[in-house]
């Protein structure tokens, strides 16, 4: 993965933040899809930031980032984002949001498995 390969990946990253905010901001789905639909935005964005980040560090693609480092990444983030939404549970919000920032958690964290496990299928049924 070369530097403008990495550099589309981020602008897609970008990108899909964007659209987040953007149909957040004008409200474009139903009303649970505007709240869905933005964070699964999100969620992709930031999944694609960090495979970008992870491939930029171990100066390799995405198919070959070492199993170790993956995890590493994966429960690095799945952990940082958890205590950070346990510290804003505490903080701003009341007791019937739990229920949904744990989903919120464990989805994010599948979605991270699933992005960094994409690239391996491809190569390995696509050796080119």
């Amino acid at each position: 993965m070369d530097r403008k390969d990495i550099a589309l990946v981020l602008l897609t990253a970008f990108l899909l933040l964007l659209t987040g905010v953007l149909i957040s901001a004008f409200q474009l789905w139903s009303l649970s899809g505007n709240y869905t639909v933005p964070w699964f935005c999100s969620a992709v964005g930031i999944g694609l930031c960090l495979i970008s980040i992870s491939s930029l560090l171990t100066q390799s693609p995405p198919s070959s980032i070492p199993i170790r480092r993956v995890t590493v990444v994966v429960i690095g983030s799945s952990i940082a984002i958890g205590i950070g939404m346990i510290i804003d549970g505490f903080v701003y919000t009341n007791a019937y949001d739990w229920v949904t920032s744990i989903g919120e958690w464990f989805a994010f964290t599948l979605i991270l498995i699933v992005m960094f496990w994409l690239p391996r299928i491809r190569s390995k049924n696509n050796p080119d």
